[in-house]
């Protein structure tokens, strides 16, 4: 988990605001471990140091295991633990004021929002704590990540802008292809697949084929809908989703191209149900 800065910035590349926004957020935790010091901080430097040794570990420990739900080796957070346990009850008893005002009927719509902001404005630990110090370690390890990711979605959407397709939909595989269409910017290519197959399963639903297996409706789908090129494009589709939920590694090209036959499979679909 890196927490520091990345060098060198191209002030005349988009890199620079990115990195920017992630040191200065480097500059507000270390500006908030010297008040930590100054106000409320051990006068020994040997425990200060323990103690944020401690934190760095949490928020390492919290990183990895948000990474894949899967918790390494516990570590040590009896310094950081009540704290935690200090914020989880505080919110869940802000987010329980919150449910209570919408359930009132005659809301308020000023008093919504109040209650709103000042739920969402308490929803980072509170100064002088460790906990503080946590949330911000875990800040700058997210934000150096999701750089990182934007830069690569930038360049992936660009390459998706080269798939469209004039095709018109249902509003329910229309609502697939866009959950498709994120999956593939952020790099998430298995739920990309996924997200194809179900605007297929659903395109043919609409059209009236919601009987029997994926397999067996595209192949009972009459040719004036979908033709023996299109159904091998369907059937692709679903194979390469199948696979994918059984760990077969993808490349970026098979996903776009999963992408471009399934836009092509739905405008033949779109296509009949206009005729």
């Amino acid at each position: 988990m890196d927490t520091t800065s990345h060098g060198a910035r191209d002030k005349g590349h988009y890199r620079f605001d990115l990195d920017y926004q992630v040191e200065t957020c480097v500059q507000e935790y270390e500006e908030d471990m010297k008040a930590w010091y100054a106000e409320g901080g051990p006068t020994d430097p040997q425990l200060s140091t323990a103690i944020f040794d401690q934190a760095k570990r949490f928020a390492e420990h919290v990183f990895r295991t948000t990474e894949d739900l899967a918790p390494p080796k516990p570590t040590d957070c009896a310094l950081v633990e009540p704290e935690l346990r200090q914020f989880i009850a505080r919110h869940e008893n802000r987010l329980a004021e919150l449910a209570g005002i919408l359930e009132r009927r005659g809301l308020d719509p000023t008093a919504f929002l109040t209650a709103f902001r000042e739920m969402a404005s308490g929803m980072r630990p509170e100064d002088g704590t460790i906990l503080k110090i946590v949330w911000e370690l875990l800040l700058i390890a997210s934000m150096w990540d999701s750089v990182e990711h934007t830069r690569n979605a930038a360049t992936r959407l660009l390459l998706l802008s080269t798939l469209r397709v004039p095709v018109n939909p249902t509003d329910r595989a229309r609502a697939f292809l866009k959950q498709a269409a994120q999956c593939f910017t952020w790099g998430f290519y298995i739920p990309c697949i996924v997200f194809c197959r179900s605007a297929i399963d659903v395109a043919l639903a609409d059209a009236g084929f919601r009987k029997g297996s994926l397999k067996a409706r595209i192949e009972k789908t009459p040719a004036h809908m979908l033709d023996a090129e299109h159904k091998r494009y369907a059937h692709e589709v679903r194979n390469l989703a199948n696979d994918a939920l059984h760990d077969k590694p993808l490349a970026m090209q098979d996903v776009m191209d999963v992408i471009r036959k399934t836009l092509m499979v739905l405008q033949q679909i779109a296509q009949a149900r206009c005729t």
